[in-house]
């Protein structure tokens, strides 16, 4: 406690009062110091106040602004429901039946036979035909052994068909199936036959003398000089490996003597009458290809080719035309030679009643002044001297390209040779009657038309020689039928004879 004393008119202090006020003195300088601190910690109280309170407004106004923008997502996926449910199609009539509300549904039954299921998991409707048929099931009502059976179908009515008929396209299948092996394994595109040469039924060699055969199917004509004619030789001759690919044989025209003073219609060529072709293969924008091998050891020869078209023969067909083509001069090398031809259209042409109208591909190897023009050359070409023209694997095929030569198997080229010639040992046996005989067998495949028949010497049963005629009495396109002898051999005998049919153009 403090304790005033008064004197001489001052305040005087005691010892306790000096003490409490240097407390006072220390507490207040205390004070002093501890009010910024105060001051700065208010501060940081209310800055901290007013941080955390900005932050919770932040905070509520991103949720309010998450709310607002999935507010907005909602309205836009409602808004494309409802323009989506707007374009949504509605059956309102099915048939006959109208919708009478959006609700209305529609059954599906079935009838007899008819077994409807809906499918749940895949939304489906599932319809399946049980076979359940009135008055009863079909197989056992229509088939063979039913109560109403339908017949048999037959080559004028249908109906079913016949166990027989089953079997019979089982085979055909079979066959046909065959037939395509056959075909992938011999795909040609010649319109030609024999283009390889590897077929000579007639001949392996001869001299050429007017118009001849002598490679099947290839027909050759000279006509040349009056004072001097030309001497030529066809000759199948062997190929050397790797001159011309899968050749065996080709063909040489031996020039022993080119021949003076040709005439103007002097001509030496090779040619080949392709059945039907001109039906075939000619035609408004149609082209054909002719294609061949050849070389020479003549210098400076020409050969040409041109074409033929042919509407045959019978009634009043229209007349024939040339298509002419061009020449080409040969090497002493093997090499492959090509043009192409336009054939002529058939709008309006007339084709012989015959059935044989032809495309006739030909090569030339001389010509007299009428035919220069075909060629392409200012004068007639002549065999220019004595030498050899070598041809190998002529081809026509359809199309404005040469095609690579394929040649065909033997067997098929022989049998296509022999529908125009065939040359073959035929049996015949006594008749009976008169100096008859009848042929056994026939040609094995039908020929192109009945052919001239030649008869080489007859022999008998032990293949002597019978000194006497045959002459033909009846055949067709398929074989002699019977032929008469100038006397009957003894005995009567079984006789055979080597026989030439011609078929030909």
């Amino acid at each position: 406690m403090r304790t005033k004393t008064q004197n001489l008119g001052l305040n005087v202090w005691s010892r306790d009062d000096k003490l409490n006020v240097a407390e006072w003195t220390e507490n207040f300088t205390k004070l002093d110091a501890a009010v910024p601190a105060a001051e700065q910690a208010a501060k940081d109280a209310a800055k901290q106040y007013t941080d955390d309170a900005v932050g919770d407004v932040e905070a509520q106004v991103q949720l309010v602004s998450d709310a607002v923008n999935g507010a907005t997502a909602d309205v836009g996926s409602l808004n494309q429901r409802v323009t989506a449910a707007e374009n949504k199609s509605v059956i309102t009539q099915i048939n006959d039946l109208a919708a009478s509300s959006p609700s209305t549904s529609v059954n599906i039954v079935g009838g007899t036979g008819i077994l409807v299921e809906s499918v749940a998991e895949t939304n489906e409707i599932k319809v399946t035909a049980t076979g359940t048929a009135l008055p009863g099931e079909h197989a056992s009502t229509h088939l063979t052994n039913g109560s109403d059976p339908i017949p048999e179908a037959t080559t004028s009515s249908s109906g079913l068909m016949s166990p027989l008929d089953k079997q019979a396209i089982a085979d055909t299948t079979g066959m046909l199936d065959d037939i395509a092996a056959q075909l992938a394994e011999t795909a040609n595109g010649n319109a030609l036959i024999n283009g390889n040469f590897d077929v000579w039924q007639r001949a392996v060699n001869a001299n050429m003398v007017g118009m001849q055969y002598v490679a099947d199917r290839w027909q050759n004509v000279l006509i040349s000089s009056v004072s001097d004619p030309s001497v030529i030789t066809v000759n199948r001759m062997p190929s050397q490996g790797g001159d011309v690919p899968g050749s065996a044989y080709y063909m040489r025209f031996e020039i022993t003597n080119p021949g003076t003073g040709i005439v103007s219609y002097a001509r030496c060529n090779m040619m080949q009458a392709i059945e039907n072709g001109v039906r075939k293969l000619a035609g408004a924008g149609r082209k054909v290809t002719l294609s061949f091998w050849a070389r020479t050891n003549i210098p400076g020869k020409l050969i040409g080719v041109n074409l033929h078209q042919d509407y045959g023969t019978g009634g009043t067909p229209s007349t024939y035309e040339n298509i002419y083509g061009r020449n080409f001069e040969l090497t002493s090398e093997w090499r492959r030679y090509s043009h192409t031809f336009e054939t002529n259209s058939l709008a309006g042409k007339t084709f012989g009643l015959n059935n044989n109208d032809v495309l006739t591909p030909q090569i030339w190897l001389m010509w007299g002044e009428d035919y220069k023009i075909r060629f392409g050359t200012p004068v007639p070409e002549t065999f220019r001297s004595a030498g050899y023209v070598d041809i190998a694997q002529i081809q026509l095929n359809t199309g404005d390209k040469a095609l690579s030569f394929q040649p065909r198997r033997i067997a098929d080229e022989i049998n296509a040779c022999q529908r125009y010639f065939k040359k073959s040992i035929v049996n015949f046996v006594y008749s009976n009657v008169d100096k008859i005989y009848t042929a056994l067998g026939g040609w094995g495949r039908p020929m192109r038309i009945p052919p001239t028949i030649t008869f080489g010497q007859l022999r008998g049963t032990y293949g002597t020689e019978i000194d006497t005629t045959a002459t033909l009495l009846q055949q067709d396109e398929n074989g002699i039928k019977t032929i008469l002898l100038g006397e009957l051999p003894v005995l009567n005998q079984a006789i055979s004879c080597e026989v030439s049919a011609d078929a030909e153009y």
